[in-house]
């Protein structure tokens, strides 16, 4: 079962293909947010180099694929994947020229699954004047397995037995010392 589910109005009919789902609900897991990540590397220089950015195709829709590789990335080191995004914010650059683009590459990558979708058209984005699309992204990963779990309560167990365990009295300095040199006065 599905951390969370698709929520559809009752006029709902799949014959529109749309590329979002009105609601998502959620019912279990971790929640993500993904920073904006566009086809550009998502490590770059501040401020920017044009040169770093030299290679990204025109294409909006090359452009879009490179920017979901990016936002999988980010999201499988979170330990989640595309599949898990509930959320989706689309900042596109002239909307009549690149939105068909990159609907078809997000359909192509998300295949049925329809993630929330906000859409802005912008000027401009703020990496290079050359990019088209900007993906900032929501997500809601799987809660840990029960062994990740265990393994984490046993460690986390392990230290606060450390940090809780009595420690034997310490004898005042002097005392110390002289128990060292062997001229401990009870003796």
């Amino acid at each position: 079962m599905r951390h969370f589910e698709p929520v559809h109005l009752p006029e709902h009919d799949p014959k529109y293909n749309m590329p979002y789902t009105p609601a998502i609900k959620v019912r279990s897991g971790r929640l993500v947010f993904v920073a904006g990540v566009t086809a550009a590397p998502v490590y770059h220089s501040h401020p920017h180099v044009p040169e770093e950015f030299a290679g990204i195709p025109l294409d909006p829709g090359a452009q879009t694929q490179m920017a979901l590789h990016n936002l999988q990335r980010v999201l499988q080191a979170a330990g989640g994947d595309l599949q898990d995004i509930v959320q989706v914010f689309r900042f596109i650059k002239d909307l009549d020229r690149n939105q068909d683009a990159v609907n078809a590459a997000m359909g192509q990558r998300f295949g049925a699954h329809r993630p929330t979708s906000t859409t802005v058209e912008i000027l401009r984005l703020a990496t290079d004047a050359r990019l088209v699309v900007e993906l900032a992204a929501v997500a809601v990963v799987p809660d840990e397995t029960p062994e990740a779990k265990l393994k984490h309560a046993h460690r986390f167990r392990g230290r606060l037995a450390a940090q809780a365990r009595p420690r034997a009295p310490r004898r005042p300095r002097s005392a110390r010392a002289r128990v060292s040199r062997g001229r401990h006065r009870g003796e």
